[in-house]
Formats: C-alpha cells, structure tokens, sequence
C-alpha cells in the first residue's frame, strides 16, 4: 500500500521498507474493532480501504456506512469525517446492489 516514493524513502530510514498484505492489514483493523465496536470512525474507515484495495467493494460499502453513520467522534476523527463522505459517496452504490 506504499507508494514507490514512501518504498524507497522507507528503505533509505530502515534496513527494509515495512511489508505488510492487505489482507493483514485487514485482520488487524478487524481486530481492533471486535475489541472496541464502534469506536473509532477512523478505524472502520480503514477496514473499508483495505477492502476497497482488494476489490470487495460491497464489504467496503458496508463499513463506510458504518463509519459514515458512526455517532463516537472524537475531535482528532472529525478530521477524517470529509475522508469518510467522499468516500462514502463514491461506493453507497454498492449498498444498493447488496440491498437488491
């Protein structure tokens, strides 16, 4: 998920640039909203990248609802909120497919 920029300025810090899949990625965003459900509008936000990175939009849909409709901001995810709308307009399609 680095860009080439951030692969190489990464390898230039450290001995080896962080690697890391999607899918565990995923897994631990999951984790960390199975702990804490509904806590951070950020971290669904995330879930729904990495879905979105591995092309299952529909689930990627479904946490930017959550996130969309996630009542708990803190100020820091406020911030992220104008991240969450953009986002969530482009795949609410989804939504609709699933709902059909």
């Amino acid at each position: 998920m680095l860009s080439w920029l951030e692969r190489k300025v990464a390898a230039t810090l450290f001995a080896s640039p962080p690697t890391s899949t999607a899918e565990e990625a995923l897994q631990n965003f999951i984790t960390s909203e199975t702990l804490k459900p509904n806590s951070w509008s950020v971290n669904q936000l995330y879930i729904a990248k990495c879905y979105i990175q591995m092309s299952q939009f529909e689930e990627a849909a479904d946490w930017l609802d959550k996130a969309y409709h996630n009542s708990h901001l803190d100020e820091e995810e406020q911030e992220v909120q104008k991240e969450i709308r953009d986002s969530y307009e482009k795949y609410k399609s989804y939504l609709k497919r699933k709902a059909e």
